[in-house]
């Protein structure tokens, strides 16, 4: 507020004419005296009547010269009033207000601009930092890409190692040995989803063979778990990985091992993502073989990739060039059945995340009746989509061998 209005505003709050009023007429008009009765006529009561008049005439007088004193006072307060807040104090009060109100949102903005700033610039930061990341990133993969390039060429030469055994094993099909390599996944990452198989394999009646033992990821895990296992694997560079953890393994095929055991000389026989691999006859061979080493009460356990999943049979089955032929659960169920294995269980494995998975629609309780049943049933036809697109990735067979030890 200008001092001008606040000079104006302390004058009116000492206006003679307010503090006149102030002083002089705060009286209540409650209590007057009341007009004379006219009950009784008469002589009497007329002379009663004209001295109740005379009698009041000087309070009537009293009181209606105070009412004129007040409303002279009191006009005279109002034109003062009305001279002090005159138009134009009105609108300087208005445009006092509205120069606050437009201060107000000039700093509001400024704030609101300064903080969208600082996040522009610090997302200018992140966006900066991950780009250098992804460019190392980039440099790295290039190198690992120049590097397998590099081995792929060396592989294919006649260069031999001083040992001999693990490049040569290697440079009879580098291209598998090198996608192996990039696509296996890690040692940490193996041993844990194999922990699922744990349970079953302590089970066995007897010594476990993994066939396509790899680094020997679940033959450490039986291991420490006090499991007698045993590991084959065709790749001579993995039995040397495995070798080095003290594991019992061999380089030969499954069935070519099982060909040599004694019948019912083992407990179970494993194979992790191996079937695939198989033309049907090899496959066949397997169950046969299987069913006639392991003793009775053990266990066979395959595990697959599972072809009723859209994105596991187009990302995982089909990227890997060593792949036979997708194997239905179905399909499975009735090899082992046929073969003469007992209590055939399939374990789904290896969900899609749910994030990666189609969303369902959230309905909402003011939602008509109408619109609740068209989400119902679109939610519904999205969870069938999710199960044929997004399904288990992975699924496993597990069998026993009819009748006890």
């Amino acid at each position: 507020m200008k001092e001008e209005q606040r000079t104006k505003i302390e004058a009116l709050r000492k206006d003679e004419n307010l503090e006149y009023l102030n002083r002089h007429h705060g009286f209540p008009l409650a209590g007057l005296p009341l007009s004379p009765s006219n009950e009784r006529c008469g002589l009497l009561n007329r002379l009663k009547q004209k001295l109740v008049k005379y009698l009041l005439a000087d309070t009537f007088n009293e009181y209606f010269r105070a009412q004129q004193d007040y409303n002279a006072h009191l006009v005279r307060f109002l034109n003062s009033l009305a001279n002090t807040f005159d138009q134009n104090f009105w609108r300087d009060i208005r445009e006092e207000q509205e120069a606050s109100w437009h201060a107000l949102e000039r700093n509001i903005g400024k704030q609101i601009s300064a903080a969208i700033s600082g996040v522009n610039e610090d997302l200018g930061k992140l966006k900066a930092g991950c780009a250098e990341q992804d460019a190392a990133v980039s440099r790295i993969d290039g190198a690992v890409k120049g590097l397998e390039s590099y081995l792929y060429q060396v592989l294919r030469s006649d260069v031999k190692s001083p040992t001999g055994k693990a490049l040569e094993a290697a440079a009879a099909d580098p291209e598998y040995f090198l996608f192996e390599n990039r696509f296996r996944g890690s040692e940490t990452e193996i041993r844990r989803r194999l922990e699922f198989y744990l349970p079953y394999l302590k089970q066995c009646p007897g010594a476990v063979l993994d066939i396509g033992c790899g680094r020997g990821e679940l033959l450490s895990l039986c291991k420490e778990a006090g499991i007698k296992g045993l590991g084959v694997d065709t790749d001579a560079v993995m039995i040397d990985i495995a070798e080095t953890k003290g594991l019992e393994v061999f380089c030969r095929t499954g069935n070519s091992f099982l060909q040599e055991q004694s019948s019912a000389s083992l407990g179970g026989v494993v194979a992790i993502q191996v079937i695939e691999h198989l033309d049907l006859p090899v496959l066949k061979e397997l169950l046969a073989l299987a069913k006639a080493k392991i003793k009775p009460g053990g266990l066979v356990i395959f595990e697959t990739i599972n072809p009723i999943s859209i994105l596991a049979l187009t990302h995982n089955y089909f990227r890997d060039p060593s792949h036979r032929s997708p194997l239905h659960p179905d399909t499975m169920r009735y090899l082992m059945e046929l073969n003469g294995f007992v209590d055939v269980q399939i374990a789904s494995l290896s969900p899609y995340p749910q994030a990666a998975q189609l969303s369902l629609i959230e309905e909402q309780p003011y939602y008509s009746p109408r619109l609740t049943a068209l989400i119902t049933t679109i939610n519904e036809n999205i969870s069938r989509l999710n199960n044929l697109i997004f399904g288990y990735q992975d699924y496993a067979l597990i069998a026993r061998v009819a009748g006890k030890e």
